[in-house]
C-alpha cells in the first residue's frame, strides 16, 4: 500500500481504517489462558494489536493529533484455565481509536477479537481512488476515479513478505 500511496494513486489521502478482526474471544468458554490475556506477562494495558496498525498508518498519515478512543469487554468473566475458576477479563475484546492525523487524514482503527467470520483489512481512501488490502490471503483491490469497481492489483514481490520481527 505504502509504495501506491507514494505513487499518488489514491491522490490526497483523507481516510485510513484498519480492522484486525477474528473471533479469538468470541466464545465465552474460552480461558484466558488461550491469549494474551494475563497482565502478569503484558502489563496493566493491552490495546490489542492498535499499536501495530498506528505503526503501519502513521508514515502514511503523520502522527495523530487528536484521539478518541473506546474499549469494551463483551464478556465480564472467563475461565482462568480450561475447566478453572472463573476471574475478571483483564482487558478488552474490543478496541477503536478514530485520530485527527498531522496530514489532514482520518484515521480509524477498530480491533475486535470476538467477531465471528469478520476479516481484518486496511482501506485507504483519497479523493482519486481507493485501496484495500484483506489480509486473509494477501490481496489487494484498488480503482481509481472513473473506475468502475474496485479491482485486484498485483503485489510486487519485494512488499509481500512479512518482515516485522527483522525490522525491529
Amino acid at each position: 500500500i505504502a509504495h501506491l500511496i507514494q505513487q499518488v494513486y489514491v491522490g490526497r489521502l483523507t481516510h485510513v481504517q484498519g480492522f484486525n478482526m477474528n473471533d479469538s474471544f468470541a466464545d465465552p468458554t474460552i480461558p484466558l489462558s488461550s491469549g494474551r490475556t494475563d497482565p502478569a506477562i503484558y502489563g496493566q494495558y493491552n490495546a490489542l494489536q492498535l499499536g501495530l496498525n498506528y505503526d503501519v498508518m502513521v508514515p502514511w498519515t503523520g502522527p495523530a493529533k487528536r484521539v478518541l478512543a473506546q474499549q469494551t469487554a463483551f464478556t465480564p468473566q472467563r475461565p482462568e484455565t480450561p475447566d478453572g475458576p472463573m476471574a475478571p477479563m483483564p482487558y478488552p475484546e474490543e478496541v477503536t481509536a478514530i485520530a485527527e492525523t498531522e496530514s489532514g487524514a482520518v484515521m480509524t482503527n477498530v480491533i475486535n477479537w470476538a467477531a465471528r467470520f469478520a476479516s481484518s483489512r486496511m482501506e485507504v481512501y483519497g479523493d482519486e481512488g481507493t485501496l484495500i488490502f484483506h489480509a486473509k490471503g494477501d490481496k489487494l483491490f484498488g480503482a481509481k476515479k472513473g473506475d468502475a469497481e474496485l479491482a485486484e492489483l498485483p503485489i510486487p514481490a519485494e512488499f509481500s513478505a512479512w518482515t516485522v520481527e527483522e525490522e525491529f
